[in-house]
C-alpha cells in the first residue's frame, strides 16, 4: 500500500473542493442530490488524516521495538559467559557450553553421554594436552574423565 504524503493530500482535497464547487454550479440549486457539501469533504480528510497519523506511530512504535530487540541480542552476544559451564562426554570427546547438565542419550560412541562440568566459562585458555580439548574459563578445569586418558592434563594457554 502506498503512503500518502501531505502535500497529496493538500492537493486532493483542492481537488475535491474544486469538484464540489463544479458539481454545486451545475445542479444551481435543483436539489439533484449530486451536491457535495464542504462538511463531507472536511470529514473524508479527517479520517484519512486520521489513518495516516496513527499509521506513523504504528511504525514508530515498532521501531522501537526492533531496536530494542536488537540491542537485547547485541547484549547477549557481549556476555561471553552465557552460558555458564563447559561440559564434555568422556565417550565422544563433544564439549559444550550450556547453563544445566545436557541430557545423557544419543551418544554416537556409546549408548549414552557421560558428561563432565569442566569448568566455569571465563576468558582464559586452557588446553588438555592428552585429549586435546581447548577450552576458556575462569578457573583451571577439573581433571577427571578425560576421554583419551585417566585424568586431564592441563595446560594454560593465556
Amino acid at each position: 500500500m502506498k503512503k500518502i504524503s501531505l502535500l497529496s493530500l493538500l492537493l486532493l482535497v483542492n481537488a475535491v473542493a474544486v469538484l464540489a464547487a463544479d458539481e454545486a454550479d451545475t445542479a444551481s440549486g435543483q436539489g439533484s442530490g449530486k451536491m457535495i457539501n464542504m462538511g463531507t469533504v472536511l470529514f473524508i480528510v479527517g479520517i484519512i488524516v486520521f489513518v495516516i497519523v496513527v499509521r506513523k506511530l504504528y511504525d514508530l512504535r515498532n521501531k522501537k521495538g526492533s531496536v530494542s530487540n536488537e540491542t537485547k541480542s547485541v547484549q547477549n552476544k557481549d556476555n561471553i559467559y552465557e552460558p555458564r559451564f563447559w561440559y564434555q562426554c568422556k565417550n565422544c570427546k563433544v564439549t559444550i557450553r550450556k547453563d544445566s547438565p545436557p541430557k545423557n542419550a544419543d551418544c554416537f560412541k556409546a549408548v549414552d553421554h557421560i558428561w563432565t562440568q569442566l569448568a566455569e566459562v571465563g576468558r582464559t585458555k586452557y588446553l588438555c594436552k592428552s585429549c586435546n580439548t581447548l577450552i576458556e574459563a575462569r578457573t583451571v578445569p577439573v581433571s577427571e574423565n578425560c576421554p583419551d586418558a585417566p585424568m586431564h592434563n592441563w595446560e594454560r594457554l593465556g
